[in-house]
């Protein structure tokens, strides 16, 4: 099955129309039914198979993840792969294990193996068709169950397994999903974001934050004119996606005051590597966030999903509690902003922690101090590359000093100055 959504792609019709039509119905299939059907719909017998069941459900994520041609209707929402999928009703029933998981249907092995896969199958769908999952039945749904799968002891969050498939669905989601519903400074507790926490905290939970503060990756579409100059837009998508993650990061900074301060706190736990790594991925990612300003009502075309759940400026302005933080429109200056400034750039600046003192040899240690000093240091290149920019697009507003204090540092290195002796480790709260 691994070989039939490649084909697909480069050509639909190859997989999805009758090729030869008397072998073909002696498979059961009817008249107008090809390869596709026999495969997705009657080759595999998963009723009493629930590893060939997960395959099947694995093969379903990456049909409508690479097969993305327009739909047959011209909806540019949809495609014909999903399409495929809806009218045989297999979107709905692989979607039904992680949605419905005590639905007396399911069988219980069933349901122990396939949540997974079905999460999986969910997070591709909502960041490969984002306008179709906000113009379905499937986006409150899912909001209730990232709620409940996310309202969790701090216990559970620091020490028991994470709730990772819940964890990775909140980052595929389109991130206007995510935004509050309602204006007011409560309506904050209705986004599952808002039950993510950064302490007690781990390496998927503070990873999940990172995607969704940095906003979408840049794309700009070319237009070519004949006769005239090429030009370059951005996509109407990316910019729906950047307001919402400036939106959604200084709601959950508002909310959580001691974001940053936690974040330097899991950075400095060597110990917890993957937790260290994460929260520095966190800063990183909000150093070089991609937003944009919330768009005016005009700005927008209305046929443009996702526009009528941004809030306008004033109005997530009172979502905020009081007082609010400054609310800039870009990432780094974010960073040089309370109640960041004051934990983010002191971190940044020091020299890393060596441990090169420690009795018994380096081992683990060693390796992980080293992973964290690099990761460090890549995050104080991207501040410094921004603030850069910020020197040319800004000049005499006092970045320029900031700029050669940080350039300072990055030409020393990673190891600016050697350990103190003996070392120090990080140790977690009990």
């Amino acid at each position: 099955m691994a070989w039939l959504p490649k084909v697909g792609a480069m050509d639909w019709s190859a997989i999805a129309k009758s090729h030869h039509p008397d072998v073909e119905q002696q498979y059961g299939l009817k008249q107008d039914q090809g390869l596709l059907d026999f495969v997705a719909v009657f080759m595999v017998d998963f009723n009493d198979d629930v590893l060939m069941h997960r395959c099947l459900i694995e093969f379903y994520a990456d049909l409508i993840e690479q097969v993305k041609d327009v739909s047959i209707d011209g909806s540019r929402t949809s495609s014909v792969s999903l399409d495929f999928l809806i009218s045989w009703g297999l979107h709905a029933r692989s979607a039904a294990y992680y949605l419905e998981p005590n639905n007396p249907a399911h069988d219980p092995v069933d349901k122990t193996f396939l949540y997974s896969v079905s999460c999986r199958y969910l997070s591709i769908y909502t960041s490969t068709y984002p306008n179709h999952f906000l113009a379905s039945s499937d986006l409150e749904r899912v909001l209730v169950r990232l709620s409940r799968n996310l309202e969790i002891s701090p216990a559970r969050w620091a020490h028991a397994e994470s709730p990772k498939h819940d964890l990775h669905l909140v980052a595929s989601l389109p991130r206007t999903a995510l935004l509050p519903q309602g204006p007011s400074t409560s309506a904050w507790r209705t986004s599952p974001l808002s039950l993510i926490p950064s302490k007690p905290s781990n390496a998927d939970a503070l990873n999940t934050l990172a995607t969704v503060f940095h906003g979408p990756l840049r794309i700009q579409t070319i237009t070519y004119s004949a006769g005239g100059p090429t030009t370059t837009s951005p996509d109407l998508h990316e910019g729906i996606e950047s307001a919402a993650a400036r939106v959604l990061y200084f709601l959950y900074l508002n909310h959580n005051r001691k974001l940053f301060s936690d974040l330097v706190y899991h950075a400095e736990t060597v110990a917890l590597k993957e937790t260290a790594l994460a929260a520095i991925r966190s800063v990183t990612a909000v150093v070089t966030a991609n937003w944009s300003p919330l768009p005016g009502a005009d700005s927008i075309p209305n046929s443009a999903s996702g526009v009528s759940s941004l809030p306008a400026e004033h109005d997530f302005e009172s979502m905020l509690p009081r007082p609010p933080t400054a609310t800039p429109t870009s990432g780094v200056l974010a960073i040089l902003a309370p109640p960041s400034l004051e934990y983010t750039l002191p971190y940044l600046l020091r020299p890393a922690q060596a441990f090169t003192n420690l009795v018994g040899g380096r081992g683990d240690t060693e390796s992980a101090a080293y992973n964290i000093a690099v990761a460090k240091f890549e995050a104080l290149r991207a501040l410094h590359g921004r603030l850069k920019d910020l020197v040319v697009e800004r000049p005499g507003e006092g970045f320029e000093e900031m700029e050669e204090t940080v350039g300072r540092r990055v030409r020393e290195g990673a190891w600016a100055q050697e350990g103190d002796v003996g070392g120090r480790i990080a140790t977690m709260e009990l």
